[in-house]
């Protein structure tokens, strides 16, 4: 299983809205918002450049054992220790924390990155 960091994309701004697409009618704009400003503080401090993943899935794939958990880039080895140590108020409260969302975005970002639990 690969499961990546944070890793340095464009996704963030290559996203395209909807011709006419007014956000002050979206009831959900400062949810998205806070979603998108997470992804990029994340992003910002712990991406991992693309080559790491295409490495990792090059190294399982001449590992005669290889692990079954593979985490890339610095961020996602992090988060998986920290997630074996935590129950999960725990983990759930410390990333809440770190990048300031209310529950409503937290569902929305656990619900896109199951692995987070």
């Amino acid at each position: 299983m690969i499961e990546p960091g944070a890793i340095s994309t464009n996704i963030v701004k290559n996203i395209k809205t909807a011709k006419d697409f007014d956000p002050n009618k979206f009831p959900y704009a400062k949810m998205v918002q806070q979603v998108f400003q997470g992804f990029e503080s994340i992003s910002a401090a712990y991406s991992s450049h693309p080559s790491k993943v295409a490495q990792t899935i090059l190294n399982i794939i001449n590992s005669p054992n290889p692990e079954l958990r593979n985490p890339v880039g610095k961020d996602a080895a992090m988060t998986l220790e920290s997630r074996r140590n935590m129950s999960d108020k725990e983990f759930h409260d410390s990333i809440e924390k770190q990048i300031n969302l209310d529950n409503i975005t937290w569902l929305v970002i656990s619900i896109s990155f199951p692995n987070l639990h």
